[in-house]
């Protein structure tokens, strides 16, 4: 009776294993065509000239990977009205919004994968994924601004499309890795941290000599 029982809960907890592992292989499988479909999106669809009116005002969308010179009509036609479809289209694949899509994919893959580890006991957490991946994002678009831009306006944020090739391969890269190891995650946010630390720092004694500078006499430096 009692071996009856344990052959019984052997195929219970084989099952249960079964369908745990087939629900992981389809949620990866989803994860990684909507990637594909996404990445495929903002590498291939040009959202030139697509205008998202908002009432008497709207934004022209007309900056995006450079495949074309904006025309001056472009730049002054006004949109008949709001279009939902050409939000959706320029949500997707405008570079800016595209990545962060790709990021916070990547980002829920790596921890999928590290819950598959031998020993890992931890199911993945679809929130901390995204997180982590729009933490990426964020790195990615200020070092954008910082190291290329050019003070132009929005003009900071054009990407030529063999730009974009190699920006979303490497921030999906990293959302992956910091998605699959946490502690890689933590290093990133720590060194950011001591950056903004020394930054501030700096900056306050900027300040201070700015208020004092060398040579300067102040009343209670003046000694008697």
């Amino acid at each position: 009776m009692s071996l009856r029982i344990g052959e019984t809960m052997k195929i219970d907890e084989t099952k249960s294993n079964f369908k745990q592992t087939l629900s992981i292989i389809a949620q990866l499988t989803i994860l990684l065509l909507l990637w594909g479909i996404v990445f495929l999106a903002g590498y291939r669809v040009d959202t030139n000239g697509l205008e998202i009116g908002v009432g008497d005002a709207y934004i022209n969308k007309s900056i995006t990977k450079g495949y074309s010179p904006i025309p001056d009509s472009m730049k002054t036609a006004k949109p008949a009205g709001f279009s939902l479809r050409n939000l959706l289209v320029v949500a997707m694949c405008w570079t800016w919004t595209n990545l962060i899509i790709l990021c916070c994919i990547c980002a829920v893959v790596g921890d999928i994968g590290r819950s598959l580890l031998p020993g890992a006991g931890e199911a993945p957490s679809y929130a901390s994924g995204v997180i982590r991946g729009f933490f990426v994002y964020l790195l990615g678009l200020t070092g954008q601004l910082v190291l290329t831009g050019t003070g132009n306006g929005s003009q900071d944020l054009v990407i030529l499309a063999g730009s974009y090739f190699r920006i979303a391969g490497f921030l999906s890269l990293l959302s992956f890795l910091v998605g699959y190891n946490p502690r890689l995650f933590s290093r990133l946010v720590e060194r950011i941290e001591n950056m903004a630390e020394r930054s501030a720092t700096h900056s306050s004694k900027e300040d201070g000599n700015e208020t004092n500078p060398p040579g300067k006499i102040v009343k209670g430096d003046i000694q008697h």
